[in-house]
Formats: structure tokens, C-alpha cells, sequence
């Protein structure tokens, strides 16, 4: 049973998401009045989203992972038979709108994460070596988002899945030794890449060796940086619009500090950061094993900002992530705010963890995995 904590809303994390969300409407309404109207729409499903998964027993919504988790493996195949968009599979039409289910694969990957968290020992008993199922079970889908294509998506979800989930999976040994092996195939992972894929890749180093493609966007968002000055120039709302690519969505962060300047742009890396850190403070109350869905809750909001932000600055290759809560696009929207409602279902109630059966007088002593020895070891805290 799930037993009911003391629990109190955060609301430097509600005010910083809040103030988030509105900058991302203004700046979508000085862009197109009709997406505007449309994010709207997504702000609006993705709060009574949260609201719902808030109030929502905890125990009760990890029970729903499996089948949460298939439905969107099953959604990341039909996505593949669409007719492609850009030269790429990603939506999804016939829903309300038009639906991303790579950016739900977010929200999968969280839920399911807690529920193996939750039955661990359980699935420790079956014959399917624990590691390897794991593995295959949590990666699959980045196999199906790669080949939509979306480079930059999988890239950053596998990004996320390894910090998050290997440290606990496997023991330094094996965790620096799967490093070797990912560097010693790196340049057989670079030969299988499309052209455009390996420019889009090297092009933020040089962006003038190619000016009119691969170097374009970047070349153009570093401009309209440039042109925002310290203070911004509000009176070229419409202007950036017409010589930067993918303004409302890969390239918003450039056209807000064309608005608002070098001051603007500092002060939405401190609300990024001041979510950084209200959620790191969570954290550190959950037990050892349940870091790991916080861990990746960490970097698909304030980190993917960060990537964003850095993208936009030339200091990364140009991904196509949106910024949080800020760019056009409600499959991103209601995902982000899936992520918190699914956190404020933790954080109302305290799961319990299970606890390993007691050992046999007679059975030999063995070799216990990271994973189950630090599950072990972990103790179930109040978060406060």
C-alpha cells in the first residue's frame, strides 16, 4: 500500500515552470498568431495533465509502465509507415494533432525506469539475465527513433539512458571498459551516418565552410544573437523571422535574446538553473535506486535546455532539440509537464520499495549485482 507523505507544493519549481511557459507563449504570439493559439491549446492539456498524474496513486501509475511503455514502442512503429515530413518519419497524425511519439519515449523511459525500480527482485528470480534485459528493454526504442531519422534525439536520449541507468547496471570495471568499446566503434558508427548527418555534426566547428547549407542556421542564429546587443531590440519582433531558420522551435533561445539581449538571455539560464536545483534537491531525499528516474527527469528539462542554449551559442552541434516549455511544439509541452505530474505522484506518496526475500540457511553465498546491492542498501525516506 501506498502510504500518503507530508507534501507541499515547490513554488520556486512551480513559479520558475510558470514564468517558463509564459515567455514561451509571448514569444510564439510575436511569431504566428495561429501557433500561438495552438500552444495554447497544449499549455492547457499539459497542466490538466499534471494535475491528474499529480493526484494519481503512485503505485497505481507505475503498475500501467508496461503497458504505457508498449503503446509507445508500438507508436515509434506506425510512425515509421507515415508519409514523411522533411524527409522524416516523426508524427503522427490523426489525433488531436499532430503527435511526436519520440518526445513521449520520455516520459515511458521515466515511468518504466521506476517500475523495474519496483520489481527488481521479482524479475531477479526469472531466467532472463537481469542486465541484458534491461538493456535491450530501455534501448529499443532509440533503435526506431534513430532510424525516423532523428540523430539528435536519440543521441540525447541515449546520452540521458547512460549517465542515468549504466553506474547502477554495471561495476567500474564494466562500466569503463563499455566506454572503450563505444570509442573503438565510434568510427565505424561515423561511416554508417548520411552525409548531412556528419556535416550537421562538424559544421558548428566551421559554419563558414559551408555558409549557404550545413553552416546556414547556425551562421544566421549567431547573427540574430549578435543583433539583441545587451539590452535587445524589441522593435524587430517580425525581422528575425525571415532570415532564421526553425525560429520557433531549434532556434528560439536566439530570437529571445534578440528581444531582450545579453541580460535576457542570462536570466533564463537562472530559471533553467533554479529548476536544476530544485530538482537535484529532490533527489537527494529519494533512495539510491530512485535517483535514477529523477536523474533523467534532470536532462530531458533544465539539461536539454542547456544543450539548446548551447546549440544556438555554436558550442554544439545543431540537434533540433526545442527548449522547454518555450519552443513551439505541444508534444514537448505535454510531455514536460507529464514529467512533473509523474513527480508530484512520488513525491505525494511513498512506495514501497520491495525488499529482498530472505536468503536459505543452505544456499551458497553469491555474487550480487551494483544494481541489487545498492537497492539493498537503500533505505525509503520521507521526501521532505
Amino acid at each position: 500500500m501506498a502510504k500518503a507523505l507530508h507534501w507541499e507544493i515547490d513554488w520556486t519549481l512551480l513559479g520558475c515552470i510558470t514564468l517558463l511557459s509564459f515567455i514561451g507563449l509571448v514569444l510564439i504570439y510575436t511569431l504566428d498568431i495561429h501557433l500561438f493559439y495552438l500552444q495554447l491549446s497544449g499549455l492547457a492539456i499539459g497542466v490538466a495533465l499534471m494535475v491528474i498524474l499529480s493526484l494519481l496513486p503512485f503505485l497505481k501509475l507505475i503498475q500501467w509502465a508496461p503497458a504505457i511503455y508498449f503503446l509507445n514502442i508500438l507508436l515509434l512503429g506506425l510512425v515509421l509507415l507515415t508519409s514523411p515530413v522533411k524527409g522524416a518519419h516523426r508524427w503522427l497524425s490523426g489525433f488531436l494533432f499532430n503527435f511526436q511519439p519520440s518526445e513521449m519515449y520520455k516520459f515511458s523511459l521515466v515511468l518504466i525506469s521506476w517500475w523495474f525500480i519496483y520489481h527488481l527482485f521479482q524479475l531477479k528470480g526469472k531466467k532472463v539475465p537481469l542486465k541484458l534485459s534491461l538493456f535491450l528493454s530501455l534501448t529499443f526504442p532509440l533503435f526506431l527513433i534513430l532510424i525516423e531519422p532523428d540523430l539528435g534525439t536519440t543521441l540525447f536520449l541515449g546520452l540521458a539512458f547512460f549517465v542515468a541507468w549504466l553506474p547502477f547496471l554495471f561495476s567500474p570495471k564494466s562500466f569503463f571498459l563499455s566506454l572503450f568499446f563505444l570509442a573503438l566503434f565510434t568510427p565505424f558508427i561515423w561511416y554508417q551516418l548520411k552525409p548531412y548527418q556528419q556535416q550537421r555534426l562538424t559544421s558548428f566547428l566551421n559554419p563558414l565552410a559551408d555558409p549557404y547549407k550545413s553552416g546556414y542556421n547556425i551562421i544566421q542564429a549567431q547573427l540574430t544573437i549578435h543583433n539583441g546587443g545587451v539590452w535587445g531590440k524589441l522593435n524587430s519582433t517580425h525581422r528575425y523571422q525571415d532570415i532564421l531558420p526553425e525560429v520557433k522551435t531549434d532556434f528560439i533561445f536566439s530570437a529571445w535574446v534578440e528581444d531582450t539581449g545579453f541580460i535576457g538571455g542570462i536570466f533564463l539560464i537562472f530559471l533553467y538553473s533554479l529548476v536544476f536545483l530544485r530538482l537535484a534537491k529532490i533527489a537527494t531525499h529519494l533512495p539510491s535506486l530512485e535517483k535514477i528516474p529523477l536523474i533523467l527527469i534532470i536532462f530531458f528539462i533544465p539539461i536539454q535546455a542547456l544543450v539548446h542554449m548551447a546549440i544556438n551559442l555554436q558550442l554544439l552541434p545543431v540537434t533540433g532539440l526545442p527548449l522547454p516549455f518555450i519552443s513551439y511544439g505541444r508534444s514537448s509541452l505535454i510531455t514536460n509537464f507529464a514529467l512533473l505530474g509523474l513527480l508530484n505522484s512520488r513525491l505525494r506518496y511513498q512506495g514501497k520499495t520491495p525488499t529482498p526475500p530472505p536468503a536459505r540457511p543452505s544456499s551458497p553465498p553469491t555474487k550480487q549485482s551494483p544494481l541489487v546491492r545498492n537497492l539493498e542498501l537503500s533505505k525509503i525516506t520521507n521526501v521532505q
